[in-house]
């Protein structure tokens, strides 16, 4: 996760903390359905926080698999069947053309001339075999084939699933700040004349900058801190209001300077 975004999300929880601990002297905040909507939103975005650290975990486990299928694809399988070709070839013509493919080729024009070589190759899997090959080689390249494409098509989506999630976590964290304008509008009228409960408010409320490292919070840590906010039945999921994601997403010159 970006530090700008742990930032935004810790000051999301020390919002929800602050009214947790003042709800005495702030009840209006308290029972406030902006109060409820944050809380629901926090733990939607610790969601999205989840699956993005998740994806991008994921992708990178997916890229060694990738680098692994293609290094298997052509030392393993393209490799003996070249350095044999060129000694076959003296005899059989139709070998000369089967050359190892450059390392170098994206995933679908390496695939299209592996694919080349088994074809060529197969056409005389009796020579290939008679100098060590396996009588199922050329089966044993297609599948090293389609692993190849298979890890490459899986890196992929890890990298879809982390895009959705990025996706995600910006637009509610927008919102979620929206929410925060509401309840910073309500302390300010019930806690006009506390100057200490104030001043604890703008601690809470404000962002940090970028710099200051934040601890992971799952979404447990956040049921456990709000349990009567968020119990057990309530549900993974947050749904964005339509009119709210269409306030967020339309660009605002008044409120910019306080989202920021």
């Amino acid at each position: 996760m970006q530090t700008a975004q742990g930032n935004k999300i810790e000051s999301l929880r020390a919002v929800l903390d602050f009214v947790s601990e003042h709800t005495d002297r702030l009840p209006r905040v308290a029972r406030s359905g902006a109060f409820r909507s944050l809380a629901a939103a926090v733990e939607q975005v610790t969601l999205y926080s989840e699956q993005q650290a998740a994806g991008r975990s994921a992708g990178q486990g997916e890229t060694q698999l990738v680098h692994a299928a293609r290094d298997a694809l052509l030392l393993e399988h393209l490799m003996p069947i070249v350095r044999m070709s060129r000694i076959l070839r003296v005899d059989v013509p139709d070998l000369a053309p089967v050359e190892l493919p450059d390392d170098k080729l994206g995933a679908a024009k390496l695939a299209s001339a592996a694919l080349e070589v088994a074809t060529i190759a197969e056409a005389h899997a009796d020579r290939f075999v008679a100098l060590g090959l396996p009588p199922d080689f050329a089966a044993q390249l297609r599948e090293a084939i389609e692993q190849m494409i298979g890890a490459i098509d899986e890196r992929a989506r890890c990298r879809g699933r982390r895009a959705s999630a990025t996706a995600g976590l910006r637009t509610l964290l927008r919102l979620a700040r929206h929410y925060v304008l509401v309840l910073d509008s309500l302390v300010r009228a019930s806690a006009r004349h506390d100057a200490a409960l104030m001043a604890g408010w703008d601690a809470a409320s404000h962002v940090r900058r970028v710099g200051v490292r934040q601890r992971v919070v799952t979404r447990e840590d956040v049921r456990s801190r709000w349990p009567l906010l968020l119990p057990a039945s309530t549900p993974a999921t947050f749904a964005l209001p339509e009119r709210a994601r269409a306030a967020v997403l339309a660009p605002s010159s008044d409120l910019s300077g306080e989202l920021r």
